[in-house]
C-alpha cells in the first residue's frame, strides 16, 4: 500500500500480515487482516483486507484439510 491510500500504521498493519502469510503464520495473519477491517472500516483499503482476509480462510482451511 502507499502511503497516500493509508495511515502509517495501517500501511505497517498491512506489511505485517503480509510477512506472517509469507511465513506460513495464517493465524496471526488472519488476525491482523480482521484487525485492520476493526481499526479502519472507513478506509478505501477495507475491501483489500476482505479480500486478504478470504483468501488466508481458504489457505487455512486446505492446509488443516491435507
Amino acid at each position: 500500500l502507499k502511503m497516500t491510500d493509508a495511515s502509517k500504521e495501517e500501511v505497517e498493519l498491512f506489511n505485517t500480515a503480509s510477512k506472517y502469510t509469507q511465513s506460513g503464520d495464517l493465524l496471526s495473519a488472519k488476525n491482523t487482516y480482521k484487525k485492520i477491517m476493526v481499526k479502519f472500516p472507513g478506509s478505501a483499503n477495507t475491501e483489500k483486507a476482505q479480500s486478504a482476509l478470504e483468501n488466508t480462510n481458504i489457505q487455512i482451511m486446505v492446509s488443516s484439510a491435507a
